[in-house]
This record gives C-alpha cells, sequence and structure tokens, in this order.
C-alpha cells in the first residue's frame, strides 16, 4: 500500500508541477500577447507620425516655391499695368498664364474674399480708412494682395484695407 500511495503522491507532485509549469507557460503568452500589442500599436502610431512629418515637409517645400512663383506673378501682373506696348504685354500675358498654369497644377488656391467681413486667419489688415457709412464699418474695402492656400492651409494671407466707421 505504501507502493501506491508513493505512486499517487508521485503522480500529484507530477500534477501540480506540470499545473505550475502550465500556469507559468500561460503567464508568458499573456505578457508576450501584450508585448506584440504594444509593439503593434507604436508601430501605427510611428507610421502615423512619419506621414505627417512627410506631409509636413511637402507643404513647406510646396509653399517655398509656391511663394517664390506668386512674387513672381505679382511682378508680372504690375509689368502689365505700367506696360505701354502691346507686343511686350503679350509676352507678359503669356508668362502669367503660364505661372497661373503652374499654380493651378500645385493645386495653390486663390483666397475667395467676400466684400463683407475678412476671416482674420486668412487675412491681414494693413490699414484702415475712416467711413461715415455704417455699412461699410469693419468690412473689406479694398485687397491689396492676394492670399494663396494649399490644401486648406494658408501659404500667403490676403492684405486688406479695412472699413473703420468714423466716431
Amino acid at each position: 500500500m505504501d507502493d501506491t500511495n508513493n505512486k499517487q503522491e508521485e503522480r500529484d507532485t507530477n500534477q501540480e508541477t506540470t499545473n505550475q509549469e502550465l500556469e507559468s507557460l500561460n503567464q508568458k503568452v499573456l505578457e508576450y500577447e501584450d508585448l506584440l500589442k504594444r509593439t503593434q500599436a507604436e508601430f501605427v502610431n510611428y507610421k502615423a507620425r512619419v506621414t505627417k512629418d512627410v506631409q509636413d515637409i511637402v507643404f513647406l517645400q510646396t509653399k517655398v516655391i509656391a511663394l517664390e512663383m506668386i512674387s513672381f506673378k505679382e511682378l508680372l501682373l504690375l509689368s502689365m499695368k505700367n506696360e505701354e506696348h502691346e507686343e511686350t504685354k503679350k509676352v507678359l500675358e503669356l508668362l502669367l498664364e503660364k505661372i497661373e498654369g503652374s499654380l493651378v497644377r500645385l493645386r495653390i488656391e486663390k483666397i475667395k474674399l467676400n466684400e463683407g467681413t475678412p476671416d482674420y486667419n486668412l487675412c491681414e489688415c494693413i490699414s484702415t480708412v475712416q467711413t461715415k457709412n455704417k455699412e461699410e464699418d469693419n468690412k473689406i474695402i479694398d485687397v491689396l494682395e492676394d492670399g494663396y492656400l494649399y490644401n486648406n492651409k494658408l501659404i500667403k494671407p490676403a492684405k486688406i484695407i479695412l472699413g473703420r466707421l468714423e466716431e
């Protein structure tokens, strides 16, 4: 009987050891699953961060190019206003069309300003003009320079003159 008890104790001990090993392995599996989930989440965050960084770089580079093109466009417009020779005006108009076409291809949009109240996120008030007309108070009187957007982000604010009611 002693032999049977020893075998039973041995089986119980083996069972207990196996249960402990199983529990230890289950714990390790849970730890590895947690580590895997965290690593996957970190990778998703990393991809999102890199994508945003690339978009920011593209925006900044496009902005630099667009600002140069817009500056050249404004110079062409000024030259066209002051040019007297028709042949030279035609050449300037052709250059202006090319620049405007390039801006369209780069998805650079001119800010559409209402003649009403300005959006100060898109405009820069350069000056104010005193007005007696109450309807012109805090309204755009004139646009000195056009503003531009790229992917709905401001690259150049419009420069405006704003009306102020005389007191």
